[in-house]
């Protein structure tokens, strides 16, 4: 794409801008006519400076906020065109074109709830609209929860527009996804006669040739769809539509060498395709040719044309984020900056970048001083907030996502990292309302969702997690973490017909995933019932190999449970079959050091488990965490610990397990220490709070912190235990009332304890 350069208007344009803004009350018509014209040019790139200095003074006005909007949109920032866009729709003589744009950029996304939120503002007031039905009636088919009403405004835009072709492909969708299949059939062919007698073009071929082919793996045709899909993509080798369905065919026959040839071809086709030249690169890092990736992505730095090459710089420095290379990243960004500016135009999202580059990589005081530099303050405020977060100052960090909220208030990152800045002083409930925030602007921009569930489910209210982790999943679906952890609460909270349907849909849809989702599931069976309870459940899950290569979770899962009910010699011959099977997995290695170490087999047979299991694979993270449990010395152990965290960063034990190795060995300091890193990287971490909080009681410390550590450790630990440790801390600061009160509810638990361990001390559990 060749860059937008700037025109002699630009100077005119700056001019007419600084005379109006001297003048008060300037009618911001006066200098727009200068910037519809760039726009109508194509140059929307030059226009987004000036219209912000417009908005400065004219923050309400439509045609400013429509025209920031869609220059935002141009230029490929849709998701800061949100705000101006919305804005612009209040205005009735607005409505139509902003809100227009604003459904593109959502059916664009994938956010179809909103496009058919935004399109059906629109049909209110103007129902016979056929471009605005036609984006509806896409969002809706693509939603794959509206087929029906999909279905309906294609019937209203062929009754007002009968030769309407492109009103076809939403019904094919929807009539398929009805399994309406002899309809669909009709409709497909009805499309292809349409397609050989009006000659619509390589677009609509393309589109019939891939909807062909996945009409007949959806009728189980799999050897013709094969060969649909070859001719599909020998014809139209760098069509989209063709390209990304093509490669879902393969996929899903784990064909993944022909899926990087399909991405292969198109590249070659369209060299100047950044989706594609993206995708390789992402495809080639995944396959561990990253040498290969690198160098998909510098063949754009090289462009004559200093905006490609820009973005050819800033997409290589994502490369290096992925690979944890952030010095190159660093560096990349920058190179991106430079460029950027001999252009003469703004893109305030690439400084943004540029400056978090920059914080990723540690580089802090030249992280702020790219905040000096940019225009936007509220991308400022994010950055500064940043800073001081990375550097272990979460109370100054939330001073500036205060300015950030007030100045970009529906952005989802600033919230969802207020949250963990929220955390890190202890405020829940204030990370709560954060996390809701975030979710609430866009679910799917962070795991908010996730983080949120677990934070929920720690303090014991697993029905609330559920309900808030399954906010929006209709147009924003979780990632894999989140439907793991939906598995975990359904089990927990006894919805065997959720549970059931989602298994089967994994076991359809992604059958490698399904001994995970086991794990999972076992998981939430043990925490309602017991051990013996995910026992028996896995007995009604017919068809359940635990020896196949996708089941090791789930094997892991089965080891613990068996060995926890006394039946480890049961367990035992499943666990060596599967290690027979496959001697080359590092997993079953490590599962089978597992069952023996927890049998209370010789030490010296676990251990040779385990170092099978790092030689071929040496960031296993049961296998470290194994060995540093059997280690001969404290520094050995810690040293096993320490490389299992790395390789599992979402699992606290290696942590935990390193802090108590320090506490055996009389290295208190360096216990702490590692207990405060521990509770940092795992806020909800009661047992890490807890130990804190004795270590600070013991040398007398009583103040705020060690006061906000209890209350963690009650909140999370949800323990008697804990509410004593609360009850302590409360005397040692000589605040009797609160001391009396919790030692009351103290002795009121404990005479119902009648012996048990554990019970909950909170009354919001569900």
């Amino acid at each position: 794409m060749p860059a937008n350069r700037p025109t002699p208007l630009l100077p005119i344009l700056t001019a007419c801008l600084a005379v109006c803004a001297a003048v008060i009350g300037c009618d911001p018509s006066d200098s727009l006519e200068p910037i519809r014209q760039q726009q109508d040019a194509g140059n929307f790139a030059a226009t987004i400076g000036p219209l912000r200095e417009i908005m400065n003074d004219h923050p309400d006005d439509p045609e400013v906020n429509y025209l920031y909007g869609l220059a935002l949109s141009r230029t490929g920032q849709a998701g800061l065109a949100e705000w101006s866009l919305s804005e612009a729709m209040n205005a009735p003589e607005w409505l139509e074109r902003a809100g227009r744009q604003l459904a593109y950029n959502a059916v664009s996304s994938g956010n179809h709830h909103r496009a058919i939120e935004v399109t059906s503002k629109i049909l209110d007031g103007d129902p016979d609209n056929v471009d605005v039905l036609l984006l509806r009636a896409n969002a809706y088919a693509r939603s794959r929860i509206h087929w029906e009403a999909a279905l309906t405004d294609v019937d209203r835009i062929l009754e007002l527009e009968p030769d309407t072709p492109e009103a076809m492909e939403p019904r094919i969708l929807s009539l398929l996804g009805l399994e309406r299949i002899d309809e669909a059939a009709v409709a497909l062919d009805e499309l292809g006669e349409q397609i050989e007698k009006s000659h619509m073009g390589p677009n609509s071929e393309a589109w019939y040739c891939a909807t062909t082919a996945i009409f007949a793996d959806d009728g189980d045709q799999e050897e013709r769809a094969r060969e649909l899909w070859g001719d599909c993509l020998a014809r139209f080798p760098k069509h989209a539509n063709v390209v990304t369905n093509g490669m879902k065919f393969f996929d899903a026959r784990r064909e993944y060498d022909r899926s990087l040839e399909i991405l292969e071809a198109a590249h070659e086709a369209d060299p100047q395709s950044r989706s594609y030249r993206i995708q390789l690169a992402n495809r080639l890092r995944v396959a561990g040719r990253t040498d290969e990736s690198e160098q998909t992505l510098r063949g754009a730095t090289e462009s004559e044309h200093p905006q490609v090459a820009a973005l050819g710089w800033f997409d290589l420095a994502k490369h290096f984020q992925e690979i944890e290379n952030h010095e190159q990243a660093s560096k990349a960004q920058e190179r991106a900056v430079t460029l950027t500016r001999t252009t003469g135009l703004e893109h305030p999202q690439l400084l943004l970048e540029y400056a978090d580059a920059l914080l990723l990589a540690g580089k802090f005081d030249e992280a702020l001083a790219i905040a000096d530099e940019m225009s936007l303050e509220a991308h400022a405020a994010m950055i500064r907030a940043r800073v001081a977060q990375e550097q272990g100052n979460p109370a100054k960090a939330l001073e500036h996502f205060g300015d950030a909220f007030r100045l970009w208030p529906n952005n989802p990152f600033a919230r969802y990292h207020a949250a963990l800045a929220s955390e890190a002083v202890g405020d829940f409930d204030a990370a709560i309302e954060a996390y809701r925030y975030s979710i609430r602007v866009a679910a799917s921009a962070t795991d908010a969702r996730n983080r949120l569930a677990r934070l929920h489910l720690a303090e014991g209210r697993p029905s609330e997690a559920l309900l808030l982790l399954r906010l929006q999943t209709e147009h924003a679906p979780l990632d894999l973490e989140g439907e793991l952890l939906s598995l975990r609460l359904w089990a927990l909270l006894g919805n065997g017909p959720a549970l059931l349907k989602q298994l089967q849909r994994i076991r359809g849809g992604s059958p490698q995933l399904l001994g995970t989702a086991l794990a999972s599931s076992l998981q939430g069976i043990r925490e309602r019932a017991g051990a013996g309870a995910a026992l028996r459940s896995l007995g009604t899950s017919p068809g359940v190999d635990l020896t196949a290569l996708d089941n090791a979770d789930a094997l892991r899962a089965v080891v613990r449970l068996s060995i926890e009910m006394n039946h480890g010699d049961e367990i035992r011959p499943t666990v060596e079959e599967a290690l027979s099977k496959h001697p080359e997995v590092a997993a079953f290695h490590e599962i089978h050091g597992l069952s023996l170490e927890l049998s209370g087999d010789a030490d010296s047979r676990a251990r040779s488990a385990y170092r099978a299991a790092i030689e071929r694979d040496p960031r296993n993270p049961g296998a470290l965490s194994g060995l540093g449990r059997l280690a001969k010395t404290p520094d050995e152990a810690l040293g096993l610990f320490e490389r299992a965290a790395a390789a599992k960063p979402q699992d606290p034990d290696p942590g935990w397990a390193a802090a108590q190795t320090l506490v055996a060995a009389g290295r208190s300091s360096k216990a702490e220490a590692r207990l405060e890193e521990l509770l940092a990287k795992h806020p909800y971490e009661a047992r890490a709070a807890a130990a804190l909080v004795e270590m600070r009681l013991e040398r007398g410390e009583a103040g705020e912190r060690t006061a906000e550590l209890a209350h963690r450790a009650v909140r999370f630990g949800r323990s008697i235990e804990a509410l004593d440790l609360l009850g302590r801390v409360h005397r040692r600061r000589d605040e009797p009332d609160l001391a009396e009160a919790v030692e009351a509810r103290v002795r009121a638990l404990r005479s119902g304890r009648r012996g048990e361990d554990r019970a909950p001390v909170n009354s919001s559990q569900d």
